[in-house]
């Protein structure tokens, strides 16, 4: 599924790989955008942004037509609207820091930001537009967000309780109850959670730069260099295997005959997760120079000079 966008208005469309032909979700004069498949991949979110005149570039946008949430149903291309803005305030889609801006949950919830309260908010809704519940609380902005991969969870920074700094909070969408788990007088943000719940950030503090972090026992600690564990590789039905995950993703090249790959003396690899797609990156560098790069989608690696 994508959005084709035509200029003023925007269509959803899915891709039928088998027959290559493309379907149209509920065709407007909308801007219909951010289509996510449901965990059943029976249905698609996606959001619809009515038609409407943009006003000057690089002015704030307080107000407008009400965004709101459609579901649809990829048997018969037809949608329904779930849940609509309220005129005024929060009227504008204000978005997050994120790969998408719905997110499916484990047990077919939507989680969505708005600014309902003047505060970006993570929300959650049934799918049927029932039980619309507050998730982040409090006179605060939600910015970056990411999933688990089992949809059970969700991590975000935010600046809740601490108005000039972001820390890292995390949400059990069983419940919907939250917890922070950062603190402190630096800054932590861009979250990401694993399969087994481990948690790297950004993180930096007034006179130290930036640096990739990972969570442990409620503190964090600097991932260096030398501390990136070698991997095997090895492919699994749904994608990469990565062993016993610890801080990185460096691969041994014993296995990269697999991926028609020819190693010389000098050579180094490694294959690194785009957090912001479900994709991995491959790069091959001799003597220092990136000479292939490929990105690997389920079992084979496309390369390219």
């Amino acid at each position: 599924a994508f959005a084709s966008m035509r200029g003023d208005h925007s269509f959803i469309c899915i891709y039928d790989l088998n027959t290559k032909l493309i379907s149209f979700i509920s065709p407007s004069v909308d801007q219909d955008v951010e289509p996510v498949w449901s965990p059943d991949g029976e249905k698609i979110a996606f959001v619809r942004m009515p038609g409407e005149s943009q006003g000057l570039p690089f002015t704030p946008r307080r107000s407008a037509l009400p965004w709101s949430i459609r579901i649809a149903d990829v048997k018969s291309n037809s949608s329904i609207e779930i849940w609509k803005a309220n005129e005024g305030q929060g009227s504008a889609l204000r978005g997050i820091s994120s790969a998408q801006q719905i997110y499916w949950s484990n047990d077919m919830k939507l989680i969505f930001p708005w600014e309902g309260d003047g505060w970006t908010h993570l929300y959650s809704i049934n799918s049927d537009g029932s039980d619309l519940k507050l998730l982040t609380p409090g006179e605060s902005e939600v910015q970056f967000v990411s999933i688990s991969p089992d949809k059970k969870t969700m991590v975000y920074s935010g600046n809740e309780g601490d108005i000039d700094r972001q820390h890292v909070w995390r949400i059990n969408l069983a419940n919907g109850s939250n917890k922070q788990i950062t603190r402190g007088e630096g800054i932590e943000w861009a979250p990401n959670i694993t399969l087994s719940n481990k948690i790297f950030c950004l993180a930096s503090g007034s006179s130290t730069p930036a640096y990739p972090a990972i969570l442990e026992k409620g503190r964090i600690r600097e991932i260096k260099t030398r501390e990136v564990p070698v991997y095997e590789f090895a492919s699994q039905e749904k994608g990469i295997y990565l062993g016993e995950e610890k801080y990185g993703n460096w691969f041994t090249v014993s296995k990269l005959e697999e991926l028609g790959l020819n190693l010389a003396e000098g050579d180094s690899v490694q294959i690194s997760r785009n957090w912001e797609r479900p994709r991995f990156t491959l790069e091959l560098s001799r003597r220092g120079l990136i000479f292939k790069r490929g990105e690997y989608f389920g079992k084979s690696i496309h390369k390219y000079q």
